[in-house]
């Protein structure tokens, strides 16, 4: 096994749609961990000479190696919202290219898109700490992820100040961890202290279609995303695992994952 610890910071927040509404959909709170998958597939891809034609195999294949990915916020306060956009449509229709001055309506629209804030409590840029754990078999490299440069859309951009390679160790069946982690049938809260919110995503593992496809099929499952406050008030959870969660340990940090097969 290998692990990581990412450190990045965020220019002003990102945009993770939610799968299955309009053009005018909202942005997740926090992003799901697909988002993050993909964020690391981009610059693995250009390594290894991947067209984005198979983005949705790339990050299949990714995913079954990824043994834990989680993420906390260290200082950035979430807010989602909403505001207009010009979009220009280029396309050909009716024998129409677009944009055309023919037909204005048809060239430009300004729904409603989704974005969220992330505004920094303490003067310093918004950051997220990543933990990642991986298997042996999956040829993922440090420099991909210093390569990291955007969370969500184009616009999402990032900056990684820190990647940090560490042993991984097996915690067991009981963790105290600070990240984001799923609330599934095999992860039971034991007690925790500071705040949360809950979200909806597609776990990251074992990806057989793409996640637009997954969250409309059903295929998502509740995580508890711990909220930035003070020092004092910082998320933690005590968790119990069981089939098949376990718990890593990267330095002093714990996160949960599943177990590694073999």
């Amino acid at each position: 096994m290998r692990g990581f610890l990412i450190m990045v910071e965020f220019q002003w927040g990102f945009q993770a749609r939610v799968a299955g509404m309009s053009k005018t959909a909202s942005s997740f709170l926090f992003p799901p961990p697909t988002t993050l998958l993909g964020a690391i597939a981009e610059p693995y891809s250009v390594r290894k000479g991947f067209s984005e034609g198979r983005a949705v195999k790339t990050m299949g294949e990714l995913s079954r190696g990824i043994l834990s990915l989680s993420y906390k916020s260290l200082n950035a306060f979430p807010t989602s919202f909403q505001d207009i956009n010009r979009i220009i449509a280029i396309r050909t229709s009716g024998g129409i290219s677009y944009p055309s001055p023919i037909d204005p309506n048809g060239s430009f629209d300004a729904p409603a898109r989704g974005k969220t804030s992330l505004s920094t409590l303490d003067g310093m840029p918004p950051t997220f700490s990543i933990a990642l754990v991986i298997s042996e078999a999956l040829d993922l490299r440090v420099e991909d992820l210093w390569k990291i440069k955007r969370i969500g859309s184009r616009e999402s951009l990032v900056a990684v100040t820190e990647v940090k390679e560490i042993k991984p160790t097996i915690v067991g069946d009981e963790v105290l961890t600070t990240y984001s982690f799923p609330c599934d049938e095999g992860v039971e809260i034991l007690e925790y202290s500071g705040q949360y919110v809950d979200q909806f995503f597609v776990p990251v593992r074992g990806l057989e279609d793409s996640p637009a496809n997954l969250y409309l099929n059903s295929k998502a499952k509740k995580f508890r995303v711990g909220l930035p406050l003070t020092e004092f008030t910082q998320f933690k959870a005590k968790l119990k695992l069981s089939k098949g969660y376990v718990g890593y340990g990267l330095d002093q940090e714990q996160v949960v994952g599943v177990a590694a097969q073999g």
